[in-house]
């Protein structure tokens, strides 16, 4: 389960684009390994306990161009994936913050994988994608 904030601000420093070289998504995956460090980690998420992800970011369009931003998580157990957010911004340079908490239901690995997907809509379609600063993914077992 998901429930996203959203806040609005302006730009808050040094961001990346989440390019686009093509008439599709531009994709970052990470993978996050919670039992890479702490090994007893498996152990508690086989005897019930769940994974509580934390995630935020600043995301903005160009001046100029709107854009359509997705985040999610992806994992091997059923359900296996939690959809973070899908947000289509307007052509505007103000910075909007998404932030939300979410409960990896079945996640009994540990091991997740965190998907960005960011493209511009109309015209420049295919070129620069959404501009992103500071994502930040907490996750804690509980």
């Amino acid at each position: 389960s998901s429930g996203i904030n959203a806040e609005y601000g302006e730009e808050a420093g040094p961001c990346y684009h989440n390019t686009v070289t093509s008439y599709r998504p531009g994709v970052r995956r990470q993978q996050i390994d919670l039992t890479e460090e702490q090994p007893m980690v498996k152990r508690l998420l086989e005897n019930g306990r769940k994974v509580q992800v934390h995630w935020a970011v600043w995301i903005a369009a160009r001046e100029d161009c709107a854009s359509h931003y997705f985040a999610s998580i992806e994992y091997d157990e059923d359900p296996g994936s939690v959809e973070l957010a899908e947000v289509d911004l307007p052509a505007s340079p103000n910075w909007i913050k998404l932030e939300s908490v979410a409960i990896l239901e079945g996640c009994t690995s540990g091991v997740f994988i965190y998907e960005e997907r960011g493209q511009d809509k109309p015209f420049w379609h295919g070129f620069y994608g959404v501009k992103i600063l500071n994502p930040r993914i907490t996750a804690r077992i509980v």
